[in-house]
Order: C-alpha cells, then structure tokens, then sequence
C-alpha cells in the first residue's frame, strides 16, 4: 500500500512470522506452547524456507513491486543496515518484544519524520494518568509465549518521548480480550503517532 501510494522506498522485515507455516492449523496447535523455540522444531522452520512469506511474495510477484525484503529479526538486525525511512510503521510488533523499550529507540532512529506503532495494549481507567502496564513471563496473554507486554497509553507515549521521539499521541483505541486475570485490566490495541 505505501509503494502504491508513491513511496520511494518501501522496506518489509521479518522473520518469525514468514518462519510459520500458517496455511497449517495442525502445526500451529501443535507447536505453539513452543513458540519461542518455533526455531528448533524441523517441521515446522526449515532454514532458508519460509511458508509464512508465501503470500507476501505472491503479492510482491503479482504486484511486480520493488518493496525490498529482510529475512530477519527486528530485536538483532543492525538497523544501520536498514537506513532511515520518513515513516516507520511497527504494525503488531512492540509487545512481542523482550525489551520494548530498545525496540521504541530502534523505532525512532529508522523513522525520520515519524511512526505508526499498533501494539496490544491496557486500559484501566483506575490508572488512567499513570503509566503502567503487564508483564506475561509464562504465556498469559493468548497462552502465546511470544507475548511479553501489555502498556497503557501513557506508559506508550512517554516511552517513545524517552527513547527520542520529541511527541507522540494516540490515534486509535481499539477493543481487545476482556481481562484474563480478576481485578486486572481489559485489554486493547492502541495506535499511536510517535513524530519527531
């Protein structure tokens, strides 16, 4: 969509999503107590094969698009080796990460104008002027283990002022799970507009 609205440069990074095999249910039930280890399981992440990119290249052939492709993982990639972009979208990407905050700094040294960050989220209006958020050590959120975090907005938008963007603000709230443990939040997606 961004080379079709006349991007310059468009640049799609992943890896541990192209990594699944996603047209197979059956693999995904079976492995996915294992998700943090997908990359020891044979049968279902073979090096150098990456189902879950099929349909990102049937539309990259079809497309006869020009988006350039990186095989990799945004917690180890050195991002000087991405560039800059005038936007960055980190689409469903923040809470899976071990350190979020490192992510929100690599974040803003790619995005020169500013970022588009979609994230699994809280809302609690107990704590609506103070920033917090969950931790999930053991796969509490969607009995996912690649799920690791869960902030409110105001923990989000001060994160991305901490690690460089000069503001940010919410743009979407968007309803997710109810909460899964008693006298915690529900959950939500926010996106935010981090800018520089």
């Amino acid at each position: 969509e961004c080379e079709r609205r006349g991007a310059r440069r468009v640049t799609a990074l992943d890896r541990l999503i192209w990594s699944y095999d996603t047209v197979r249910p059956d693999l995904i039930a079976r492995f996915k107590p294992v998700l943090a280890t997908y990359h020891r399981v044979p049968i279902y992440h073979v090096p150098g094969h990456w189902p879950g990119k099929r349909g990102f290249d049937a539309a990259h052939l079809m497309l006869d698009s020009m988006v350039e492709q990186y095989v990799d993982d945004i917690e180890t990639v050195d991002i000087n080796d991405l560039g800059t972009f005038d936007v960055a979208l980190c689409i469903g990407v923040l809470y899976h990460m071990r350190d979020p905050y490192g992510m929100m700094r690599k974040v803003a040294n790619i995005a020169r104008d500013f970022a588009i960050i979609e994230t699994e989220g809280i809302d609690d209006p107990r704590l609506a002027d103070a920033p917090h958020g969950e931790w999930f050590p053991h796969a509490e959120l969607n009995a996912d283990v690649s799920n690791w975090f869960a902030p409110n907005d105001v923990w989000l938008i001060e994160m991305a002022k901490s690690a460089g963007f000069a503001g940010a603000e919410v743009l979407a709230k968007n309803p997710g799970q109810k909460a899964i443990r008693p006298n915690t939040p529900d959950y939500c997606r926010w996106i935010i507009k981090a800018w520089h």
